[in-house]
Parts: structure tokens; sequence; C-alpha cells
């Protein structure tokens, strides 16, 4: 993936990241009976938003991928991000140890913004090629 198309992917993905953030966030304070997304958190979730998109320079590369290269690198980018969302929730003490639980729907709230996120991805990649596609097919018809 080279820079110019990795840049634009992190800043349409540092959008829908910020928006499944939003999302899992108040479900989190939902499920263990907070009432309030402070602004304080609010900023701390565009700075983890930031944080995880700068992990996608593990995409970058100046040739294509191999799928056992993409795999890999998709890998370690799931552990970056999970690492930076932890580390940022034990900062702002959104998680303890001492309460397993609540780390464990944190981790999976992450995971499941990380996923959607690469789904929307796909599907918006998908549907660049098949405008790609359509117009190569109009322009040699005629």
């Amino acid at each position: 993936m080279g820079l110019n198309e990795l840049l634009q992917r992190m800043f349409f993905l540092f959008f829908v990241v910020l928006s499944g953030l939003l999302i899992a966030s108040y479900l989190f304070l939902i499920l263990f009976g907070h009432d309030t997304l402070r602004v304080s958190n609010i900023a701390a979730l565009i700075v983890l938003s930031i944080g995880i998109n700068l992990g996608a320079f593990v995409f970058y590369s100046k040739r294509e991928l191999k799928k056992s290269e993409m795999l890999l690198r998709q890998t370690a980018h799931l552990i970056l991000v999970v690492g930076i969302t932890l580390a940022t929730a034990f900062y702002m003490n959104w998680v303890s140890w001492q309460e397993p639980l609540r780390i464990f729907v944190f981790t999976l709230l992450m995971t499941l913004v990380y996923v959607g996120s690469n789904v929307v991805e796909i599907f918006r990649s998908k549907k660049l090629v098949s405008d790609l596609n359509q117009k190569i097919g109009e322009h040699f018809q005629d």
C-alpha cells in the first residue's frame, strides 16, 4: 500500500473509528451504570482514534503485500490497537485490574469497533472497484 493511499485510508477510517468508539463507549457506560460521557472522555476518544490510525502505518509498503504478509500485519495491527485502547482505558481509569469483567467487555467492544471499521473499509473498497470497473466498461464501449 502506497503512502498516498494509506493516508487517504487513515483519514476515512479516523471518522469511522471515532464513531465506533463513541458508540462503544456509550454502550460501556450503560452496561456499567454510568450516565454521562464527560468532555475529557470525548477528548480521550479523539486522541485514541488518532493513535489507532497512526498504527495503520504497519500496512505501509512500497510493493503489493502477499496474503500471508497482509494477515500478519493485520494481526499485528489488532494487537497494537488492543494495546493502545487498554493502555488508554487504564490511564483514564475506565477499567482496573480489580474488575476483570470490565476489561473483558472493554476489549470485546474495542475489537468489535476494529472489525466493524475493517468491514466498512472492505465495502468501501469494493464499491470503489465496482465504480471504476463500470467507468472503464463505459469508456471502452464508446
